[in-house]
């Protein structure tokens, strides 16, 4: 078990003279021709489903990425690499040249409705009013006779494939989630009791991050989306946005064998970076930096110099289990924090960072958790916040109004037999803060005591304003961290 201790540095100067030690504490079979009926079916099933895509949108067929089960498309839900963007007031403007690309409703005139009404002080025009805080809540839950369901109506036929969205945020925050959810089209001239199902799909991990959910691009008069299951029964959202869709980022992540972006795949070589490098001039921002930084994470693999410096190394995460969930499991207790793994990196307020991660899909999802220090001089800690990670690139911002900085950790809510393998994680951007890792069973395999005094030594100088006025910097922020699997 981890825990972990953060202090001011004005302190840690003690620890740099003390000798470590100091510190340690003691304390079933088929028929093969079942199969082929079985797969024959399918065939017929998605030639059927694909020649319902319409004849102006062929140029943009994506239903070839997109798996078919019981006849429907398979949505895919994940945490929205821009959803930054849209809860940070001060960053909703550098989504414009992407939203030119490919926004739909750019107008936003489109007509919201539900079949069950509203909760008080709740309406239903809050899930699509362009503010990503205020909500609407359904007046009624599913239950065994209905399924919540909202439909937006476009003034013409709009071109879809994505949708954003976000869950309940103030009071119940994730209340509404739509854990499993079903997606429907209409078409001009047709009525209401004709909507087709086009996509399904789900995501267990309840978060207010916004997610995204891709599937196969058609043109929409009418989109329903129907909460299947939904978070403490009650549908709810925050917000709906609606997106064309967008596969270049796909010629950047196969580059790589996994989502941390730890490995390149077997046959990739520099003559297979640079061009993508090249076509980086024909992508708005932010999908052009986010498709550089995989850009610079294949250049550091292939180790050409001066390229990727701002990425870590590969973060395995523990697999320790919740803090509360698996007591029971593994007979732990956690100091506040102590479930958490520590990084070694911190951002600025409004600072964006990004997290490459790999994990087994099918077991818990792990989060990246942010630790508030410095906010105010008699404390250095002030609060958490956690959010969802997603395989391959997520990306967060500090919050501006921050007064100190924000400590990047890692939660694993896992033991080993939930996961097929331990999650890992490298992390793009942030500052190195010292981080001393003593083991107590082992004190050989602890951090170099000496390489650690020096680093310490040379980041106490950089705290000062003075000092870095004549560096040309930024001061660092005062902070330290001691790790052992028994610190108290």
């Amino acid at each position: 078990m981890k825990r972990s201790i953060a202090y001011i540095l004005s302190a840690v100067m003690i620890f740099a003279s003390m000798p470590l030690d100091t510190f340690a504490a003691g304390n079933t079979d088929s028929n093969p021709s079942d199969e082929i009926i079985a797969q024959e079916a399918v065939s017929e099933s998605a030639a059927d489903l694909r020649a319902e895509v319409p004849a102006d949108n062929k140029e943009e067929d994506d239903t070839s990425r997109f798996e078919i089960k019981d006849g429907v498309y398979e949505a895919k839900t994940q945490t929205w690499d821009f959803g930054s963007y849209l809860i940070d007031e001060k960053k909703k403007d550098e989504l414009k040249y992407y939203d030119e690309k490919y926004l739909a409703d750019k107008e936003h005139k489109a007509t919201v409705t539900n079949n069950a009404g509203s909760y008080n002080g709740s309406p239903i025009t809050n899930c699509y009013d362009k503010n990503w805080k205020t909500h609407w809540e359904t007046n009624q839950s599913n239950s065994g006779n209905h399924t919540n369901a909202v439909i937006f109506d476009f003034q013409s036929e709009e071109t879809i494939g994505r949708i954003i969205y976000r869950a309940r945020v103030n009071g119940a925050p994730g209340k509404g989630f739509p854990k499993k959810y079903k997606i429907y089209y209409l078409e001009s001239n047709h009525t209401d009791s004709e909507f087709k199902l086009w996509a399904q799909g789900g995501m267990d991990t309840v978060t207010t991050d916004p997610i995204e959910i891709s599937f196969p691009q058609r043109t929409f008069k009418k989109l329903k989306f129907e909460f299947e299951e939904a978070d403490q029964g009650w549908a709810a959202a925050t917000e709906f946005a609606f997106y064309k869709s967008e596969h270049a980022k796909e010629d950047y992540t196969k580059l790589f064998l996994d989502g941390a972006c730890s490995a390149l795949a077997y046959d990739v070589k520099l003559n297979d970076v640079l061009p993508l490098e090249e076509r980086l001039v024909n992508y708005p921002e932010p999908l052009k930096g986010l498709m550089k930084n995989y850009i610079e994470a294949a250049l550091s693999i292939l180790k050409v110099p001066g390229r990727g410096e701002n990425i870590t190394a590969p973060i395995t995460m523990s697999q320790r289990g919740s803090q509360y969930g698996d007591f029971g499991r593994v007979r732990t207790t956690y100091v506040i924090g102590g479930q958490y793994d520590i990084t070694g990196y911190y951002v600025r307020p409004g600072e964006t960072f990004g997290v490459y991660a790999n994990f087994d899909p099918n077991g818990p999802t792990p989060r990246v958790v942010l630790a508030t220090a410095n906010h105010y001089p008699q404390n250095w800690y002030y609060g958490w916040e956690g959010h969802t990670l997603s395989n391959g690139y997520n990306e967060f911002t500090c919050g501006s109004d921050m007064k100190g900085c924000q400590l990047i950790y890692f939660y694993n809510p896992a033991i080993p037999q939930d996961q097929a393998f331990p999650p890992v994680a490298r992390i793009v951007g942030g500052t190195k803060y010292p981080v001393y890792h003593y083991n107590t069973k082992d004190p050989s395999k602890s951090d170099d005591e000496t390489k650690f005094k020096e680093f310490l030594t040379e980041y106490v100088k950089k705290t000062d304003p003075e000092h870095a006025k004549e560096e040309n910097g930024t001061a660092l922020f005062n902070v330290c961290e001691l790790v052992s699997d028994e610190i108290v």
